[in-house]
């Protein structure tokens, strides 16, 4: 994993997955995960229709931020549509009560990203 870690820090030309699957032998989620894992320490790899890069300017990057933050809203309210089916209101119910309670800590956490960002 080392070699592809390397290779994505210095990515300058879009390049589908598809390539670095062939090049390193290792299948489109292991290289979604070394992705994540890089974004989490703040490599800037753009991704989109043409595959991943390192983003150069801000410009590059925004529409990967937009579609991380898309998918972020939507699993949210997957999460919530699908809690619902157990949870009634007002419910004491521990297991369930305890995942609407860390779905709430998410959401407010998700909403203050979300609002830091805009400043």
């Amino acid at each position: 994993m080392d070699a592809l870690e390397a290779r994505l820090r210095i990515i300058s030309v879009w390049t589908k997955s598809e390539c670095l699957e062939r090049e390193f032998g290792v299948t489109g989620g292991i290289i979604r995960n070394v992705v994540r894992d890089l974004r989490r320490q703040g490599i800037p790899i753009a991704s989109g229709d043409k595959g991943y890069k390192l983003a150069s300017n801000i410009d590059e990057i925004l529409p990967t931020c937009e579609n991380l933050r898309s998918r972020a809203i939507s699993e949210l309210f997957t999460v919530g549509k699908l809690e619902r089916n157990f949870i009634k209101p007002n419910s004491q119910d521990g297991l369930f009560a305890e995942g609407l309670s860390q779905l709430q800590i998410a959401r407010l956490e998700l909403e203050k990203f979300v609002n830091n960002g805009d400043k």
